[in-house]
C-alpha cells in the first residue's frame, strides 16, 4: 500500500484503533447520527414497480443491497408502496438482523425512500460525511458490533456505544473520494476476473460437452494412439489461448465431418461418431439405490459408516466423520461400496458423481444415492462415464433432454439412459484427456480466484487504512 502516513500521530485510547493522526477525535455512534425506524406496509401498499415507477416511494429490503456497487449508492428498489411518509434522504441502510449481517453490507441513501423491519436506518449528523461513515462501519463490520451469540441482531445498543474515528469534515470528504475511487478501480478489476472464471468454467463444460459426444481432436487422438478424430468438431491448440505455458483443445461450433457421424437414435443426442452405440445403461452397468435409512430399527449390531448426498460432489467423496447405519454381512454386496465404482446423486443437484477410490474398510451408502459398477470392466470406462454424468448435469439431459423433468433420479430411470459408448480404448483415452485438459482450466480458475480474494482483501485494506488514519490520503 504505497501512501504515506500522516506526519503526526497521537494515541486514540483504543487498543483495536491505535494511533491516530494528531487532528483527529473518536466519537461514539450516538454522536455520530440517530437511527431511524422501519416501516411495515400492508399488503395493498405495494404497487408494480415496473408500472409504477413514478409513483409511490421505494422501499428498499435487504436484498436490495446486494446491487450497490463501490459507490455504496442505493439508488433503486425491487419495490414500492404507497400511503406511507418517507424518510428524508442522507442516511445509512444495513441488515439488522440474520444471517445477512455478515455480508457487511452497507448502504447510502440520498433520496427519500422506505425500508423493511429486517434493515436498520443511521441518519448522520450534518458534521460527518456520509460515504465516510459508512466506509467506517464497513471497517468496523456489523458482525462485530453486533451480538452473535444467538440470532445475530445490530441495534442501537451495539451502534451508541461504538467508537468511530473523527477526522475534520473536509478530510472525511476527501477521504470518502479517495475510497470512491479506489474501490470502485478494485471492483472493476474483481468484476473481470470473476467473469474470465465464468468464460473459464463454461469453456470446461464446452470441452467435456464436445468430448464425450464427438470424441478426441485428430491431434490429441494421434497423441494418445488412436488412429482416429474428429478435428472438424476441435481446433488446434491456441484457440483458448496460452496462458503461462498452458494449452488447450478447444472445441468450436463446428457441424462435423458428416460421413464420420450417424445419427445417434436418441433424440436429445443427435449425431455421434458411427463406431460408437448408444446402448441403454442398464445393459452397461449394475444401478443399485443406497439403503434407506431407518433411525428407529437401527440396533447398532451391524453398524457401517454411510455416505450420503452430501458427501459426493463433484469429482470428490468426504469419508470423514460419516454417521452408522445397520448394513448386517448379506447386505454387503447390495449396500457397500468397492473400488472403481460409480456413485450417483438421485437428488439434489441430480447426476452429481464421483468414483470410489481405495478403501480400507467397509462404506455403506444412503438411498440418495446411486451406486453404478461395470458389468463388464473390459468394455466401460467408469471415468468416461463420470464425464457423460457431468455433461449430462450440465446441459440439462436429465431435467429436460431425457426422460421427464425431475427432482429426483430413480433407478428405473437411470437405467433407460441411452448415452454415448465409445470402444473401450477410446473411452479409456477421452477419460485421461479430459483430466489432462480439464486440470489445466482448473488451475487456471484457482489462480484467477485466488487474484479475486487477494483484491478483495485488499480492498478491506486499504479502507481501514484510510478511516483509521494509517495512511493520508488528502493528496491521493
Amino acid at each position: 500500500m504505497k501512501y504515506p502516513a500522516y506526519p503526526q500521530y497521537k494515541d486514540s485510547g483504543f487498543e483495536w484503533l491505535g494511533a491516530l493522526p494528531e487532528k483527529w477525535m473518536v466519537k461514539k455512534g450516538r454522536y455520530v447520527g440517530q437511527l431511524l425506524g422501519s416501516v411495515t406496509p400492508s399488503e395493498t401498499d405495494f404497487i408494480d414497480n415496473e408500472a409504477n415507477a413514478d409513483e409511490g416511494l421505494p422501499y428498499a429490503k435487504v436484498d436490495d443491497l446486494n446491487q450497490i456497487d463501490g459507490t455504496l449508492v442505493l439508488n433503486r428498489t425491487k419495490a414500492r408502496v404507497i400511503g406511507h411518509n418517507p424518510q428524508k434522504g442522507n442516511y445509512l441502510v444495513f441488515p439488522k438482523r440474520g444471517a445477512a449481517i455478515f455480508t457487511n453490507k452497507v448502504a447510502v441513501v440520498q433520496q427519500p425512500m422506505l425500508f423493511d423491519t429486517n434493515l436498520m436506518g443511521w441518519k448522520i449528523y450534518p458534521s460527518f460525511n456520509l460515504k465516510f461513515v459508512a466506509f467506517c462501519l464497513i471497517s468496523r463490520r456489523l458482525d462485530d458490533l453486533a451480538d452473535v451469540s444467538t440470532v445475530p441482531q445490530i441495534n442501537n445498543k451495539h451502534i451508541n456505544p461504538a467508537e468511530f474515528p473523527c477526522p475534520p469534515l473536509d478530510e472525511q470528504t476527501a477521504i470518502a473520494d479517495f475510497l470512491d475511487r479506489e474501490t470502485g478501480r478494485i471492483d472493476t478489476l474483481v468484476a473481470k476476473k470473476r467473469k474470465l472464471v465464468e468464460l473459464l468454467k463454461e469453456k470446461r463444460s464446452a470441452l467435456i460437452s464436445r468430448t464425450v459426444t464427438r470424441g478426441l481432436p485428430a491431434n490429441a487422438a494421434r497423441e494418445f494412439g488412436l488412429v482416429t478424430g474428429n478435428a472438424a468438431v476441435h481446433e488446434a491448440p491456441g484457440a483458448y489461448g496460452r496462458c503461462r505455458g498452458e494449452k488447450f483443445f478447444a472445441p468450436t461450433e463446428g457441424a462435423g465431418t458428416p460421413e464420420k457421424f450417424k445419427d445417434s437414435g436418441v433424440e436429445w443426442l443427435g449425431e455421434i461418431p458411427v463406431d460408437w452405440v448408444t446402448p441403454p445403461l442398464y445393459s452397461r452397468y449394475s444401478i443399485e439405490l443406497g439403503k434407506m435409512l431407518n433411525e428407529s430399527k437401527i440396533t447398532g449390531k451391524h453398524l457401517l459408516p454411510y455416505l450420503r448426498n452430501i458427501d459426493v460432489q463433484w469429482d470428490s467423496i468426504n469419508f470423514i466423520d460419516l454417521p452408522e447405519m445397520d448394513i448386517p454381512e448379506p447386505e454387503y454386496s447390495r449396500y457397500t461400496l468397492k473400488e472403481g465404482d460409480l456413485l450417483v446423486c438421485e437428488g439434489g443437484e441430480v447426476g452429481r458423481s464421483a468414483i470410489v477410490g481405495k478403501l480400507e474398510s467397509k462404506i455403506g451408502f444412503q438411498k440418495a444415492l446411486h451406486r453404478m459398477r461395470a458389468i463388464n470392466s473390459l468394455m466401460e470406462c467408469p471415468r468416461y462415464m463420470y464425464y457423460l454424468m457431468y455433461w449430462a448435469n450440465k446441459t440439462g439431459v436429465f431435467s429436460s433432454g431425457g426422460i421427464s423433468t425431475i427432482a429426483h433420479l430413480t433407478g428405473e430411470q437411470l437405467r433407460k439412459y441411452r448415452f454415448p459408448k465409445p470402444p473401450f480404448q477410446e473411452q479409456t483415452v477421452i477419460a485421461a484427456y479430459l483430466d489432462r485438459e480439464t486440470a489445466k482450466i482448473d488451475r487456471l480458475v484457482e489462480k484467477v480466484e485466488t487474484a479475486i480474494n487477494r483484491l478483495q482483501e485488499y480492498r478491506s485494506a486499504l479502507i481501514t487504512a484510510a478511516v483509521t488514519g494509517k495512511i493520508d490520503v488528502r493528496e491521493a
